[in-house]
């Protein structure tokens, strides 16, 4: 009932505060009342048994559910005080919000800062910018060094006219971002992809700046060899046709491509034949390449992942039992999750929870040292303090010695007043880790006993179990499916047919370069020395040639890096600024060197 009584405040709140503030988004009240939903999804959920693993929901207590309660409330109060610029009672719900987060165990609410900087931004486009830097220094207290804030706060000064404070707030978003787990694993992976487009469409270049040099050779001898049997010019229709009829296939441009680069082989160096080698083997690889990324980051990006993450970092997502639970469900005997269920329990003070947890996890690896020494944590938050000594005695004899064990008996006996013990055991814990050893000592007023979270770092071990439940497997036959090869492979045989009968029919011969000294060609020769590569090819210098293509397609294609791949989910985005100033100025030194020095 109390709950309940709770819940009908928080109504009547949420409707006060719409009657009175008409203007204020419905997106920011919807995201922190998530919490809420889960919560009553969970009154009427079953509790766990006492076998693990088990699927069962997980149930909170009353203690939780009453401090979830109090977020939605001091939520509601910063809103409300934000949006009538009552700034001490904003200060005061912003204070009881991360007090009431630390309760559970949590150290940022992600969901309310992204509330806080969208109100910001709000606020910046009404002209209002001593409300949204108010918005912005709210969203970075509640989730401290998360890249969004910063880009928003960079969209803030940006409407605000202020360039080199939105610069300095755009490069801190971008700094961020690849210190979040999630962010970089995206980031990784649009590189990963950009850099094989690069390597393909360089591999594409190299071909046709062959064929534009090389090729003056190839078509000069199918001339000679059709004008033994016809006239020149329809030799020379027929020459044209020789090398462009893969355009008329699906895809024609990419085969034609292909086609000549056999065709090319006749006339190549070593250094050549070795480039051309490489582009076939990424041309043929790229596909398996990408899907195997593709189908990884599709599930490291699904929202239950999303949410461990989170969890990890000791961030509060409104959906974070609700996915703990489908987790669960798809895992039903994944001993990892149960370990990382238990320290979860163990954040959210729900000890008796926890311990149920924990011992399952014992019952299958009974030599894990984080699960013996967190059984007894919550042994000791329950006043239970010879169970405790006994769990922590048994991590603390595991081989190799962890300090935290030995320091949690040291205070264990120091409650119990066995006070020799007790400094027995924290000289030991100081000979393993002093440095520790004297930070937990500074937070035993907050805390009395040390949880390792082994659980929690089991992480990529779920990951592994997900790939394997979720269908990991298959790859070599998505790849077969990719390339058709019942109809690519007859096609190709014809290409290499081709190429092969072309060499003992016409003779082609190798040279080194195409022209045979250097000719001052005045504006046209400026204008060659600007062609990426053209100069190195003409000179026979083809691995040159080929870098020479290779830098400029990949700055051209570098503000393309966020749309080759999968896009990373954020409000407040990087944008392309960083990437297409790399891009301009990197363009600009390349052809300024060309210009001079070749």
């Amino acid at each position: 009932m109390a709950f309940g009584g709770s819940l009908l405040q928080l109504r009547a709140l949420r409707y006060e505060l719409k009657s009175s503030l008409s203007r204020v988004a419905s997106a920011f009240l919807r995201a922190p009342w998530v919490v809420m939903v889960v919560v009553s999804i969970l009154l009427a959920a079953p509790s766990p048994g006492q076998e693990v693993p088990t699927a069962n929901t997980m149930e909170l207590t009353s203690p939780v559910l009453r401090t979830l309660a109090r977020l939605q409330e001091d939520w509601l109060d910063w809103l409300t005080a934000y949006y009538r610029g009552d700034q001490e009672r904003a200060d005061a719900a912003l204070s009881s919000l991360m007090a009431n987060s630390s309760e559970l165990g949590m150290e940022a609410l992600p969901n309310l800062s992204l509330g806080a900087a969208a109100s910001a931004v709000r606020f910046a486009r009404e002209g209002d910018f001593e409300k949204a830097h108010w918005g912005v220094e709210a969203a970075e207290m509640l989730d401290p060094g998360r890249p969004e804030v910063a880009f928003a706060a960079a969209r803030v000064a940006s409407l605000e006219e202020v360039p080199f404070t939105a610069l300095k707030n755009w490069g801190t978003g971008v700094l961020r971002s690849f210190k979040m787990p999630l962010e970089r694993s995206l980031w990784a992976n649009n590189l990963l992809v950009w850099g094989l487009c690069v390597l393909l469409l360089t591999g594409g270049a190299f071909v046709a700046l062959e064929m534009a040099t090389r090729g003056v050779f190839l078509f000069g001898d199918l001339l000679k060899l059709f004008s033994r049997y016809m006239p020149r010019i329809a030799a020379f229709g027929f020459a044209l046709l020789f090398l462009l009829w893969p355009l008329a296939l699906p895809s024609g441009l990419l085969w034609l491509l292909i086609y000549w680069s056999l065709l090319l082989w006749n006339y190549a160096g070593a250094s050549e034949r070795v480039l051309l080698l490489l582009i076939w083997v990424f041309l043929v690889a790229s596909p398996l390449v990408v899907e195997q990324q593709r189908r990884k980051l599709e599930i490291r990006t699904t929202p239950t992942l999303v949410t461990m993450d989170r969890l990890i970092a000791g961030r509060l997502d409104g959906d974070l039992i609700a996915d703990m639970d489908e987790l669960r469900v798809t895992l039903p005997e994944s001993v990892p999750l149960v370990h990382l269920l238990g320290d979860l329990q163990l954040r959210l003070g729900q000890w008796e929870t926890a311990e149920t947890l924990y011992l399952g996890v014992l019952g299958q690896e009974s030599d894990n040292r984080s699960a013996l020494n967190d059984t007894g944590v919550s042994f000791y938050e329950r006043g239970e303090f010879e169970r405790a000594i006994d769990y922590f005695r048994r991590a603390s004899d595991l081989l190799p010695p962890h300090a935290a064990a030995h320091f949690n008996l040291s205070q264990v006996y120091s409650d119990t007043y066995r006070f020799s013990a007790a400094g027995h055991e924290l000289e030991k814990a100081q000979a393993l880790d002093n440095t520790s050893v004297g930070r937990w000592i500074q937070g035993s007023t907050l805390k009395r006993v040390v949880s390792l979270d082994g659980g929690i770092s089991r992480a990529p071990e779920i990951e592994d179990e997900l790939l394997a439940v979720w269908g990991a497997e298959g790859l070599v036959d998505s790849w077969l499916r990719h390339w058709r090869l019942p109809l690519v492979l007859p096609l190709i045989a014809v290409f290499v047919i081709i190429s092969i009968v072309f060499r003992f029919v016409a003779h082609p011969r190798w040279r080194r370069s195409v022209r045979s000294g250097e000719v001052d060609r005045g504006l046209w020769a400026i204008g060659l020395r600007l062609i990426p590569g053209f100069t190195e090819a003409e000179m026979g210098y083809w691995i040159k040639a080929y870098v020479g293509l290779f830098i400029p397609i990949a700055l051209v294609t570098l503000p393309l890096v966020e749309h080759l791949g999968f896009r990373i989910p954020w409000m407040f985005a990087a944008g392309g600024l960083g990437a297409w100033m790399v891009c301009s100025v990197g363009l600009a030194i390349y052809f300024t060197y060309r210009l001079i020095f070749r």
